[in-house]
């Protein structure tokens, strides 16, 4: 984990220093980490029901139609 984040460190410091001398710098991609699966979209967003059980003040509001 350690080596990929140095790895990324050093990348971006390669890309700034790129476009710091006028050139045209590559697209950062980050390193993979091992163990660690790339994530997929977005995030599941909750629904009305998951999100009046979670807060309080949202208990007692009547629904929207």
């Amino acid at each position: 984990m350690l080596v990929a984040a140095m790895r990324d460190e050093m990348r971006i410091n390669t890309i700034v220093t790129i476009a710091a001398a006028g050139g045209k710098p590559p697209k950062f991609v980050p390193t993979p980490r091992p163990g660690i699966t790339p994530t997929s979209g977005g995030r599941k967003r909750l629904s009305d029901e998951q999100r009046r059980a979670i807060d309080p003040r949202l208990r007692n509001q009547p629904k929207e139609a």
